[in-house]
């Protein structure tokens, strides 16, 4: 009987520290806000919607396993102005995953605003979880998440970035082996024991996005070449241009992908490393990209792993 009382009593403790941690609307002494804090807060309806998160890269890298479903939430979300009303998710405002994608491990998930300009996103299982603290910009959301635990365990910070989206439904499957896409007209092969999902994208399927143990993430897509590029070169350069963090190390050259002839190229930002391939057909038509999202130090291990992805690329019959 005395084990069961102290666990329900730690028990107890650690869903209070977590509400306490992730600094809920409950900053009042009276767990209120007075009527002149709130008008300077921002306005539900300017930050619901659906955003997509960009890959979060962990400092520092604790090779947490199985742990790290603890601190990642869904891909895409959806931020309701609607308030919760049931567990944590009474101290703010509803954020679930976008429609179409599939739950992460955590019990409640909610947001609350914290000033202005700036809201803090919390997903928690009652014991550990992540939060955000976050900048509206536009239509996107910048920020830095941190994560938490009901033991010691060292500090983890990622940065943030999350850009507005439809929230239209997507069908999510899981992909092995070949890939084809006859629409676009190429197939591509997702190297042994790494998990691929398609269906991320709204509108008709262009491609796929393969997870990395590292935590990083490659994208494979094809579209028209609506810019009228005239070379990948010219393409990748412009890719690299709109990239959040340009860096002046950046280097693109002629590469071959799979069968075709292309352009490849790179940026490091902090520790954020891009990679990017693009390669045109050469009868016109559809062209392709491959695009590495990663952590510093993975960069050469993963950009290992683009390269034979981007060797297996071959053009297939229309349909």
């Amino acid at each position: 009987m005395k084990r069961i009382t102290i666990a329900v009593v730690v028990g107890l403790f650690s869903l209070w520290s977590c509400s306490a941690r992730n600094g809920t609307v409950q900053d009042r002494p009276d767990g209120r806000d007075s009527d002149q804090e709130k008008s300077q807060l921002i306005k539900r309806e300017a930050v619901q919607g659906c955003y997509e998160f960009e890959t979060l890269i962990w400092r520092p890298d604790l090779r947490l396993g199985e742990d790290k479903e603890f601190i990642t939430p869904p891909p895409r979300i959806q931020i309701f102005a609607e308030h919760g009303t049931v567990g944590f998710e009474q101290d703010g405002y509803l954020l679930r995953p976008a429609p179409g994608v599939p739950r992460s491990i955590h019990r409640g998930s909610y947001w609350v605003p914290k000033g202005p300009n700036t809201i803090e996103a919390v997903w928690t299982t009652g014991f550990s979880g992540l939060f955000m603290r976050l900048s509206i910009e536009g239509e996107t959301l910048r920020g830095k998440a941190t994560a938490f635990w009901d033991f010691s365990r060292r500090k983890q910070t990622a940065d943030v970035v999350a850009h507005k989206v439809d929230c239209v439904e997507n069908t999510y499957r899981r992909v092995e082996g070949t890939y084809r896409n006859p629409a676009l007209s190429y197939s591509i092969e997702i190297p042994r024991d790494l998990k691929a999902t398609t269906g991320d994208q709204a509108g008709p399927e262009r491609g796929l996005t393969i997870s990395l143990p590292s935590g990083g993430k490659i994208v494979v897509f094809g579209e028209p070449n609506s810019l009228e590029w005239k070379t990948p070169v010219e393409g990748v350069q412009a890719a690299l241009r709109r990239e959040e963090c340009p860096s002046g190390r950046q280097e693109v050259t002629p590469a071959r992908v799979g069968t075709l002839t292309g352009a490849k190229g790179g940026l490091v930002c902090a520790d954020r490393v891009v990679k990017l391939l693009l390669a045109f057909r050469t009868d016109g038509g559809p062209m392709y990209w491959l695009r590495l999202d990663t952590h510093r130090a993975f960069a050469s291990k993963d950009g290992a792993v683009l390269q034979n992805i981007a060797a297996s690329l071959n053009l297939i019959p229309w349909k």
